[in-house]
């Protein structure tokens, strides 16, 4: 059975679109069948990918009812997509009990199909978030060094831990850790913030990657190029960050996993 990961944090500008896309496309370039998910009306990780804007989505699938297999779009040089839109944002007005666990029911279809299902989130806890976490296995939050992140941090894990007492019942959701990015190596701000981020990770009973993202014009760039930092330039410090986080991650999902063996193309 695949792992399904959602990237999740309320606070936007921390870089959670930029690592939900790079961790799904290097997996994919490391030789894993990977699914993205697109769960944030803004839709960037769908543009980012090159969506079909003809091809029905995510919101299709939880509004409509359509076969979730109709919906993944399929390109020879990176993961499967299942794209998002802002049609999004009709579906996160629904507020029955009942809708947060439909995503949970339409990706048990196929998650048995791909060894990772990768899902980018809005930059807020409500019912498309609620979705995702609720189908995950796993959650990473990604946060930037400064002062509003640690507010962020504590009030998300009250969300979470409220999904880990009344999910269901084939998924024990889990913070895999907490990624800092948008680092800037050798500011003060930047080291206390991180020290002080570290120990929030200890008391909500997770961790911080070892890797963090620095602060890096490549990243950016490969945004306004609309590809992955891998595509755009593989020798910058955005891609050597990005690729040791993935090994990381990697580590910490075998050490969880014992049995997880790696799946060919």
């Amino acid at each position: 059975m695949g792992k399904t990961i959602s990237i999740v944090n309320e606070k936007g500008g921390c870089a959670k679109t930029t690592t939900a896309y790079s961790l799904a496309q290097g997996l994919f370039m490391v030789g894993y069948k990977v699914l993205g998910v697109d769960m944030d009306s803004q839709g960037n990780f769908s543009t980012t990918w090159g969506s079909d804007p003809d091809c029905i989505g995510i919101y299709d699938v939880l509004a409509k009812n359509e076969p979730v297999r109709d919906a993944i779009q399929v390109k020879p040089d990176r993961f499967d997509l299942i794209s998002g839109d802002k049609l999004l944002r009709d579906f996160a007005a629904r507020t029955s009990y009942d809708t947060n666990f439909m995503l949970h029911d339409v990706l048990a279809e196929v998650e048995d199909e791909y060894y990772f299902i990768i899902i980018d989130t809005p930059p807020t806890v409500a019912t498309l978030t609620t979705n995702a976490m609720m189908a995950s296995d796993y959650i990473i939050v990604p946060a930037s060094p400064e002062s509003y992140s640690v507010d962020g941090l504590v009030q998300l894990n009250e969300s979470i831990r409220a999904i880990q007492m009344h999910g269901v019942a084939d998924k024990h959701l889990k913070i895999l850790g907490i990624l800092l990015t948008r680092y800037r190596k050798g500011t003060r701000l930047a080291n206390d913030m991180a020290g002080i981020i570290k120990a929030v990770a200890i008391q909500i009973g997770t961790r911080t990657f070892d890797r963090m993202i620095r602060e890096n014009m490549a990243i950016k760039e490969a945004q306004a190029a609309k590809t992955s930092i891998f595509e755009y330039n593989i020798r910058s410090n955005g891609a050597l960050d990005y690729r040791c986080f993935i090994n990381e991650f990697l580590d910490l999902i075998k050490e969880d996993n014992p049995e997880f063996t790696k799946l060919e193309k």
